[in-house]
C-alpha cells in the first residue's frame, strides 16, 4: 500500500469515529496532522544515507559499512545482515567490518542486538525523524 492510500484509510476511519460519537473533532485533527508529520520510509533513508554519506568523523571502512546497512534497512528502521552478507556487499574482510560496527556503535548510536546466528542493527535516529 502506498503511503497515500494509508493516509486516505486513517482519515476515513478517523472522521467515521469523529461522526459516530466515539471521538471529538480536537482528537481527531490531532491525529491527522500527526500522521502527515511522519515522514515517508524513503524519506527518511535517504536522509540517513546523506547524512552518513556525508560525515567527516567516520573512516572509508566504516562509512562503507554503514552505507551497506542502510542498503539493507527496512521500514521500522533495522536491518539483519549476517556478517558474511555485509562483508560480501562492502568488500572487506570480516574482521574489518567487525570492527566497524563497533565504532558505528559510538559514533552514530547503532544499536546492535545478537539474535542466535545474525545481528540485528537498529538505527536509533530512525525513530527520531
Amino acid at each position: 500500500m502506498s503511503y497515500r492510500t494509508l493516509w486516505r484509510a486513517h482519515y476515513t476511519r478517523l472522521a467515521l469515529r469523529c461522526l459516530s460519537g466515539y471521538t471529538d473533532l480536537t482528537e481527531t485533527h490531532n491525529s491527522i496532522w500527526e500522521y502527515k508529520r511522519m515522514l515517508l520510509f524513503t524519506q527518511k533513508k535517504d536522509h540517513l544515507l546523506d547524512a552518513v554519506f556525508l560525515a567527516k568523523s567516520l573512516s572509508s571502512s566504516e562509512k562503507i559499512v554503514a552505507l551497506c546497512l542502510l542498503w539493507r534497512v527496512n521500514e521500522h528502521g533495522w536491518a539483519d545482515p549476517t556478517l558474511r552478507e555485509l562483508s560480501d556487499m562492502s568488500r572487506l574482510h570480516k574482521r574489518t567490518v567487525r570492527n566497524a560496527l563497533r565504532a558505528l556503535e559510538d559514533k552514530i548510536e547503532l544499536s546492535v542486538r545478537f539474535t542466535g546466528r545474525s545481528s540485528r542493527y537498529t538505527f536509533i535516529q530512525w525513530t527520531m525523524l
